[in-house]
């Protein structure tokens, strides 16, 4: 898990993504971190052996980008970058031969108050074998 972190860490840093956001944070952003951000809330990995001799590791990585925007140009640009730079993406993983990294589903939300801005919800399946 670490290293597919570290790997979607190493992909955001100096891409027209990170440029248009103030970090990347894991889990939840600092109190008071400025908008637009992203975060990944969670990741969930599956182990399998289900064949002798082939293991794999599958990882669904939840991204989701906020903006304080009332308007949805912000955060429908923001969601052109993460589909830009995430979508079918490779990624330099040292325990994880990557096979695949595809968006599974996005959801589009209005945040509730104070921030009355707009969250998105980018969900990805990353496959992979085991080295």
């Amino acid at each position: 898990m670490k290293d597919i972190l570290a790997a979607i860490q190493t992909k955001y840093t100096g891409s027209a993504l990170d440029a248009a956001t103030n970090g990347l944070f894991l889990g939840r952003a600092p109190e008071g971190a400025a908008l637009p951000y992203l975060v990944i809330p969670y990741v969930q990995e599956v182990h399998s052996n289900a064949e002798p001799n082939l293991s794999y590791e599958d990882f669904t990585v939840q991204i989701s980008a906020f903006s304080a925007s009332t308007g949805a140009s912000e955060i429908l640009d923001l969601f052109e970058k993460v589909k830009s730079l995430f979508d079918e993406a490779s990624l330099s993983l040292s325990s994880h031969t990557l096979v695949r990294m595809r968006r599974l589903r996005d959801r589009l939300l209005p945040e509730p108050l104070p921030e009355r801005g707009w969250g998105l919800h980018v969900d990805y399946l990353i496959e992979t074998d085991v080295n």
